[in-house]
């Protein structure tokens, strides 16, 4: 295989967060940091599970082969790829596509892409991840590192320790051949070789691949304190990823100013060294230490076998007093500390969840803007948790009830996450086979029929799409045809979709059909069309997107920006929907932009197809994302996490 052609883009780092409003699905942006569209641009990967969506349709006819018996073969009309096409036609475009080259964002999501897709191709993949890890522009080496570790093994861990401590051979690693060696590995690649560690020991089952690692990054945090913050924020993240197992012999402390000697050996002085990074306010970066009080919680979360309720307790205790007033915490770090609070507490009677509950309620009803808002998805998280002993969700009454309280009476702007919030309570207690609750159906279908604000009432569809309550279907279809702001009508299909409700597919078609010149509206109704497995949507999208390439070409050169952005929306909108809902289809028309031979395509749609294409070929459990995001609070950001211009590890897609 040659070497890839260095792509051409962008030039230049990611900006830091907060100068430039934040990138929404292609279509939109917002300035306003407490918008619920942030939360569910980061969390949407655990309610929307893309690679369940199938299409195909199979039928028997005439020309069915007859196998006996009264049996006749079922010919199959698009569907999920087979491994042979994702092995062969797939994954020969994403090779030509990533060689041609386009920008920086094309050829970060062809890296991604090759990461999900996998398989027979594995290791020209791995070669030229590890090529673009040297060679290319500057914005693409971080990615190759950070997919060194969503795609390797334990072979890849000292690679990646090296490039984030900055060694020699970290410095060797990221320079292109026949080149003088690096001086310095640059702060960027050093954090995505962090988050890849994680992502190495987030899988991993071997003890000692997991404490190697862990150890790795306890030399990222202990390193270069006096630099910029990146690699030690990526490493305190990516340790929550690896908790490590108990032993029993080794007692913990979480009075957060004990120095431990040994932090990688188990999970007792893993949770140790980590409660002095917490509770030393004058000492670190309250980005760091925001990033602290997730990774605490996710260890506990985990529960390795022999974890004691003790350790529970003890960082619940931490992440309580954090919250007092009188600490005085920057509203980051109380941000986090309420959302890792909702990743270990339960729904059962425990004094340790009562104390939880009683600080997570006090938030909703005092905290800052963020804190209130997050407090309410908390809430929902702890009454999803299933507890210990004979009643162990004997809170769920009390938590209904506060979070019916916020939707019904709740001032206007809180009131998008308090729908969120039950929502999320419904997914949870669905998954663990609980009844919905009637009256929470009753609240979010009032606010439903009467909700007025474009921006809310997406909020109120995408929660009754996670509760999946088939009471809500009635209360949402009408809000289809009468929804007049197209990105909240999307939102209102998405929302159908998700409940599964085959009622609403002919409307969703008239809907799909209107939304010629209304890029959001018509991926949005898409993709709520592919949930619901209507194939028909497969062939409209397709008519779409040659429609709006066709329309793109016969643009002149006098044509105006605005013109040329709304036709090449259009062509994006069409090409995404077709990659969310992975129908084999689309897979030649989605190879045929991505290689784009005869350069017709601008690179928008080509970043789209890659993008699309990973996604058809997507052959892992669950998306990577997911690991990251969990819990995350994702408004404590550094250049590396996620970005306005969507440059972090948590906007590479």
């Amino acid at each position: 295989m040659g070497v890839p052609e260095v792509p051409t883009g962008m030039g230049g780092l990611p900006v830091l967060p907060g100068e430039d409003p934040y990138d929404l699905d292609r279509y939109g942006q917002t300035t306003d940091p407490n918008d619920w569209q942030l939360w569910w641009q980061f969390n949407r990967d655990r309610f929307l599970r893309f690679s369940g969506i199938n299409t195909g349709g199979a039928y028997t006819g005439s020309d069915g082969v007859y196998l006996g018996r009264g049996q006749v073969s079922r010919e199959t009309i698009g569907g999920r790829a087979s491994d042979a096409l994702i092995d062969t036609v797939l994954s020969d475009a994403l090779q030509k596509g990533i060689q041609k080259g386009c920008t920086n964002r094309f050829s970060q999501s062809a890296l991604v892409a090759m990461s999900k897709v996998g398989g027979e191709h594995q290791r020209v993949y791995d070669f030229m991840t590890r090529w673009y890890l040297a060679n290319g522009t500057p914005e693409m080496h971080p990615t190759a590192a950070f997919l060194l570790g969503v795609m390797g093994g334990e072979q890849n861990i000292e690679l990646l320790r090296d490039i984030a401590l900055n060694t020699k051979a970290g410095c060797e690693a990221i320079t292109p051949g026949g080149k003088p060696t690096t001086a310095r590995v640059p702060m960027d690649i050093r954090s995505f070789a962090a988050y890849g560690l994680g992502m190495i020991g987030s899988r991993s089952p071997k003890q000692e691949v997991r404490q190697a690692i862990v150890e790795a990054l306890v030399e990222i945090i202990e390193n270069d304190a006096s630099e910029a913050n990146d690699a030690r924020v990526a490493a305190m993240i990516a340790m929550g990823l690896v908790p490590l197992h108990v032993d029993e012999d080794v007692v913990a402390c979480y009075c957060g100013t004990c120095v431990v000697p040994d932090p990688h050996t188990s999970l007792r002085p893993q949770v140790t060294y980590l409660m002095r990074y917490f509770t030393a306010t004058k000492e670190f970066d309250p980005v760091l230490r925001s990033h602290t009080a997730t990774t605490l919680a996710r260890l506990v979360a985990a529960r390795p076998e022999g974890m004691t309720n003790r350790m529970k307790e003890g960082v619940a205790e931490v992440l309580i007093r954090a919250l007092r007033k009188s600490s005085r915490q920057p509203e980051n770090v109380r941000e986090s500390s309420v959302l890792a609070l909702g990743l270990i507490g339960d729904a059962d009677d425990d004094a340790v969840d009562e104390w939880i509950r009683w600080q997570i309620r006090k938030s909703i009803k005092s905290g800052g803007d963020m804190e209130k808002r997050f407090a309410l998805i908390s809430l929902a998280e702890v009454g999803g948790h299933r507890g210990q002993g004979d009643e162990p969700f004997s809170a769920l009454a009390e938590i209904r009830s506060t979070l019916r309280g916020e939707l019904v009476r709740g001032k206007k702007r809180v009131k998008p996450w308090a729908a969120l919030a039950v929502g999320v309570l419904g997914f949870e207690l669905g998954a663990k086979g609980q009844a919905l609750d009637v009256e929470l159906d009753t609240a979010l279908g009032n606010v439903i029929r009467a909700g007025k604000r474009v921006d809310d009432l997406g909020a109120f569809a995408l929660a009754a799409g996670m509760r999946g309550s088939i009471a809500l279907m009635p209360k949402l279809r009408p809000k289809v045809e009468r929804t007049r702001d197209a990105a909240a009508r999307g939102y209102v299909a998405m929302g159908l979709g998700m409940l599964q409700d085959k009622e609403s597919i002919e409307v969703l078609k008239e809907t799909f059909a209107e939304g010629q010149g209304a890029p959001v509206l018509q991926m949005r109704t898409g993709l709520a069309l592919g949930l619901l497995g209507e194939g028909s949507v497969v062939d409209g999208l397709l008519e779409s997107m040659r429609k709006a390439a066709a329309a793109y070409e016969a643009l002149d050169k006098n044509a105006t920006e605005r013109q040329r952005l709304e036709a090449e929306g259009e062509l994006v909108a069409a090409i995404t929907a077709l990659g969310y809902i992975g129908d084999k289809r689309a897979l030649d028309e989605l190879c045929r932009i991505t290689v784009d031979d005869e350069d017709e395509f601008p690179p928008a749609a080509r970043e789209a197809a890659v993008v699309g294409l990973g996604m058809l070929g997507d052959r892992s459990p669950q998306p990577w994302r997911l690991a990251l995001t969990l819990g995350a609070n994702y408004r404590a950001r550094t250049a590396t996490l996620t970005t306005g211009e969507r440059t972090g590890v948590l906007d590479l897609e």
